[in-house]
Order: C-alpha cells, then structure tokens, then sequence
C-alpha cells in the first residue's frame, strides 16, 4: 500500500507541475497576444485599407466642445425697462441672448467681450439665456432672472428724523423704517 500511495504523490506531482506550466504558457502567450499581435494586426489593417478600391479620404471633424458665455452680474431687480447685458466668451465668436423668449445676436470682439445695448424688460420678471453660436451648434445657456418694476418700492424712514445731522462720535446710525414685503435696501450699497 505504501508503494502506491508513494506512486499515486509522485503522479500528482508531476499533474501540479504541468498545470504550472500550461497556466503560465497561457498567461505568456495571452501577453505576448496583446504585445506583439494586436499592433500587427492593426499594421495588417491599416495596409490592406490602402489596397480598397475607394482611396477616398474621409475627414471628420473634432466635436468642440462649446462653453456658454459668462454673462457679468446684473441687478436682481430694477426700475429702468432698459439694460445693458455684458459678458465674456470665445474671442469673435458669434453670441446670442435671449429675453423672455425674444433672441438678439452680437459678436463678441478679439478679446471675447461682448455687449447688447438696450436691451428691453417686461414688467415683472425676466429670463436672460446667453448661448454661444459655433458652425451651426449652440452652446448650453448661462442664464439669469431680473425684476422690472416701473416704480420704486414705497418706504418709510422712521428713524433718524428727517434733516438730522451727524458730528463726531455719532459714527453709527441705526435706520428704522418699513417698506414692501421681498423688497431689499441696501444704504451706499451696503445691505
């Protein structure tokens, strides 16, 4: 019995040792695969396209990538009907913006500035969509919202009494008053 379990080890021995080497073949023969055959065989296929019948060469464009311009920062609200819009993009570049659904188109100049006079509000809130115009293609938009309000809020000033002048060490005057509910004020554009 000795003798054939000594028989059955030696041939389960020499089993793991094939097993090694058929594994590591393997993994070999798979880098070597990846190595040398894939560049050859794109070699191959680059030759034989230059054999084809059709030599014409197909030109693809590259998808640029087109970034909305930047619109420079407006008031969240005023009382003038007409703006100024402003911003950066692209140096001469093709921009338009959008109020409310009514599109107007600009160029931006050689240092990619741009700028839309008179731009024209409705009463209440209004939508500014600025997109980029390249080959056909519009960039996303940057967008922004601004309140048109025909008159200025009403407010109240309570406190300091109208005339009051301040000398020497009255450095800090508290300002008590009321005004329209959502309004915001701001004293020397200081909220």
């Amino acid at each position: 019995m000795q003798y054939t379990s000594h028989r059955l080890r030696s041939q389960e021995k020499k089993l793991n040792k094939k097993l090694v080497r058929t594994v590591i073949l393997i993994l070999v023969g798979t880098i070597a695969a990846f190595q040398i055959g894939l560049p050859v065989l794109a070699k191959i296929v680059v030759g034989l396209s230059f054999l084809r019948k059709d030599k014409g060469i197909t030109e693809q464009s590259a998808v640029s990538l087109l970034f909305p311009p930047a619109l420079n920062s407006l008031p969240e609200a005023t009382n003038s009907a007409m703006i100024i819009v402003s911003g950066v993009t692209d140096k001469n570049s093709s921009i338009v913006i959008s109020v409310n659904g009514e599109e107007e188109k600009s160029a931006s100049d050689n240092e990619g500035q741009f700028e839309f006079r008179g731009v024209r509000l409705q009463e209440g809130e209004n939508t500014i969509e600025a997109y980029l115009e390249k080959e056909g293609k519009r960039s996303s938009s940057a967008g922004l919202n601004i309140i048109y309000k025909k008159k200025p809020p009403e407010i109240t000033i309570n406190e300091p009494e109208n005339g009051r002048k301040f000398f020497g060490e009255d450095k800090t005057v508290i300002i008590r008053g009321t005004t329209e509910n959502n309004a915001r004020l701001s004293v020397n554009e200081q909220p």
